[in-house]
């Protein structure tokens, strides 16, 4: 009898262990503080382990995947088509809602990477009011109004794209997503930069800033790099070189020969200005 018990035990404790672990490892990929080698090394890992146990953990993965993919080539297009397909009959036999508004938040994303901007609106809208009066899905209806952002200053609907920000801002800052509003701080900035309103640029990009210093290198040199951008526009190339200069050593460390030689190339162009001046 104490063996049959033991060995039950043994089988939930270590079930639940697991299912767990996944959700931790999932949290991790969206915490902000793995950069993006690490997130896809922590997804590869637990792509290797499908299916689990729990259909939940399944879903889970299938359904942070989908942030993984590039759209703009056709064959992680056809790869990402077959993901969603997948994805959603996990979500369907999980039972989860949350889930379901993940995933769509994560095609609208894709549809819009491939263009299909209307598509993107749409769903995007549809998964906003879907979580406008449930406070327990304050990040989906965040991370939704970030994507609708996004594609309303892609279109120069700045006033659009302001209040949709500022949702999600609201949003993630009711849902204690620290990472997640100081991007949206970054995505503020950049549409004062695109009005010439520097100093409310300079301002939001340098909170945003502020803040990433505390998750990954790569999201603060991006960041910084912006900022950077801003100041060159209005012609204040001390300070842009200046901040060229801080993330270099980062952008060697991270980025391909390609983007490092951009880096070098910003850095050079600023030096031959300044001389004459």
């Amino acid at each position: 009898m104490f063996k049959l018990f033991f060995g039950v035990f043994c089988c939930l404790f270590c079930f639940g262990t697991l299912a767990n672990v996944v959700k931790e490892d999932v949290e991790k990929i969206l915490s902000g503080h793995l950069t993006s080698n690490q997130s896809r090394g922590l997804m590869d890992k637990l792509e290797r382990n499908l299916p689990y146990p729990s259909v939940l953990d399944t879903a889970r993965v299938k359904t942070v995947k989908c942030w993984f993919y590039d759209p703009q080539n056709d064959k992680n297009h056809i790869a990402l088509n077959d993901l969603l397909t997948d994805a959603n009959q996990a979500i369907k036999k999980a039972n989860s809602p949350k889930l379901k508004l993940d995933l769509q938040t994560c095609q609208a994303f894709n549809l819009y990477q491939q263009g299909k901007v209307s598509a993107a609106t749409s769903m995007t809208k549809n998964v906003i009011s879907d979580t406008s009066k449930n406070p327990e899905l304050y990040y989906q209806h965040a991370t939704a109004n970030l994507i609708l952002g996004r594609i309303f200053r892609s279109q120069g609907s700045y006033q659009q794209a302001f209040l949709a920000f500022q949702q999600a801002y609201n949003s993630f800052e009711q849902g204690g997503f620290s990472y997640d509003k100081a991007l949206i701080l970054k995505e503020i900035g950049l549409i004062h930069a695109d009005l010439h309103n520097f100093l409310l640029a300079e301002e939001q990009l340098q909170r945003a800033i502020n803040e990433l210093t505390n998750y990954n290198e790569q999201e603060w040199y991006i960041a910084t790099d912006i900022l950077a951008q801003a100041y060159e526009a209005q012609g204040n190339y001390q300070k842009a070189v200046m901040l060229y200069n801080s993330i270099l050593p980062a952008v060697i460390k991270y980025e391909d020969d390609e983007g490092s030689a951009y880096l070098l190339f910003k850095i050079a162009q600023i030096n031959i200005q300044l001389n004459e001046l």
